[in-house]
């Protein structure tokens, strides 16, 4: 299982929802939408990534299972990322997060 490390009282992550499309209508995991862009401050660097509301769902239930903040999560997998841009990696992490989970694979 893929665990998201727990953060300290010293790291600076704020979750900042910078979506504009407010009349959006909500979407389902087999409805592709457009990208939904947040913005985080993780230690002090401002950042944002767009992820499709899919995405966006699924990270939010994963941070509740591991009883962690959506900042928080995508925090640690920031830190783990290596040269990937942070809204590729969090795509990344979610789909294997899941495989890991043992769903069947498409490939």
């Amino acid at each position: 299982m893929i665990d998201a490390p727990a953060t300290s009282a010293d790291d600076e992550i704020h979750a900042h929802d910078d979506a504009r499309d407010t009349d959006a209508e909500p979407s389902t995991a087999a409805t592709p939408t457009r990208p939904v862009k947040r913005s985080f401050s993780i230690k002090g660097h401002r950042t944002s990534i767009s992820l499709e509301a899919a995405f966006w769902t699924a990270l939010q239930e994963i941070a509740a299972e591991q009883a962690s903040t959506l900042a928080g999560l995508v925090a640690s997998i920031d830190a783990t990322r290596g040269e990937a841009g942070l809204s590729s990696a969090v795509r990344i992490w979610v789909l294997e997060y899941y495989r890991s989970r043992g769903l069947p694979r498409s490939d």
